[in-house]
């Protein structure tokens, strides 16, 4: 059978599957090299005081921040790829989607507990030492995700998914989750109570874990835009975080429920609108925590020249007020120079009349 009857077997949720996929993938990839671009033009010059000139520094390019973005962007385009994969008829790729999830997963709070600690602890003062230790177990917690999909590839090792019964031919794909089936792979039709209930509860607890995050993380970022609404002293980096973390976390939200609403379809239109709606809302986090990262570089800078400007200002006012004061201390010597030396010639004069 040649690629063209292949692609004509294709059922319309594999097609879609791949549009979503592909097209997601490529824009976090172009988000990707944006980044790169911009952590080494900008990003990369620095100075240790303000009215410095910037200099090269490569390691203004390798933070922390940098590089939990840069693996949450690879993260992206990986799951995406595999996802388009897995759809084909090739189940073994649900391992390496489910850790490179677990992977962004962690990388989504990593970045988001680094900018946005102090906010959580402004909001939940009493509970900020719990979700310090969450933040910590989080990686254990998410990657419990893999391990029930590998013991089932081991159980059951399928590379590839056979013509079903139903004269689909090669490339239709298993159908979108929640929808029965007649192959193994995926989750089992309603009312068929095996082994693959295993397999979804874990990626189930993770995503109430995830859940549960956003939904603090969005209260406090809420909250304290609330409060510092009226406030013209707030601070511009937290009003920022606070903006963009709220999107992502909204993202992030919309993310979970549209792929746990795909298990939940009467029909498998509605199970695959869901399916991909949430692989197409996945880069979302991701470029939202990108445009953080923008705006926080900008407005740093822009205090930066501010505050650099008004030393400069302040600097010149000192040098126009310098030669006043010295004219002034030279007028004030040479008139006490003046007086001692009146005051001495009176002095002679007396001693000549006695």
């Amino acid at each position: 059978m040649n690629s063209s009857d292949s692609g004509q077997n294709q059922s319309p949720f594999v097609v879609e599957a791949q549009i979503v996929g592909y097209c997601a993938a490529n824009v976090a990839a172009v988000v990707i090299v944006a980044m790169i671009f911009f952590v080494t033009v900008f990003e990369s010059y620095s100075s240790e005081e303000i009215l410095q000139e910037p200099k090269f520094d490569i390691k203004n390019t390798l933070t922390s921040i940098n590089k939990i973005l840069l693996l949450m962007g690879l993260s992206v385009i990986v799951i995406e790829i595999t996802n388009v994969i897995y759809v084909l008829g090739y189940p073994f790729s649900h391992i390496v989607m489910f850790s490179f999830v677990a992977t962004f997963e962690v990388c989504y709070i990593a970045y988001s507990w680094k900018r946005s600690s102090e906010i959580f602890r402004y909001a939940f003062p009493q509970l900020f030492s719990l979700m310090k230790w969450a933040v910590w177990l989080s990686p254990f917690i998410l990657y419990l995700q893999v391990i029930p999909q590998a013991i089932d590839f081991i159980q059951n090792p399928q590379w590839s998914i056979q013509p079903p019964a139903t004269g689909a031919g090669p490339g239709a794909g298993p159908p979108p989750p929640g929808q029965p089936q007649n192959s193994p792979v995926g989750p089992p039709p309603p009312g068929n109570a095996g082994p693959n209930y295993f397999i979804l509860f874990f990626p189930a607890a993770s995503g109430c874990f995830s859940v549960l995050y956003d939904i603090l993380f969005l209260y406090a970022f809420m909250y304290y835009i609330h409060k510092n609404r009226k406030n013209s002293e707030v601070d511009m980096k937290f009003q920022i975080i606070s903006v963009y973390g709220a999107i992502a976390c909204f993202f992030s939200l919309l993310t979970v429920v549209l792929y746990f609403l795909s298990f939940t379809g009467t029909t498998i239109d509605q199970s695959s609108k869901f399916y991909s709606s949430a692989f197409g809302a996945l880069p979302m986090p991701f470029i939202t925590l990108c445009f953080m990262k923008l705006a926080t570089f900008w407005n740093q800078t822009n205090e930066r020249s501010k505050m650099s400007e008004l030393i400069r200002t302040r600097g010149k006012s000192r040098d126009f007020l310098r030669p006043q004061t010295t004219m002034k201390t030279q007028h004030s010597h040479i008139s006490s120079v003046r007086s001692k030396s009146v005051q001495r010639s009176f002095s002679h004069l007396d001693q000549s009349l006695t």
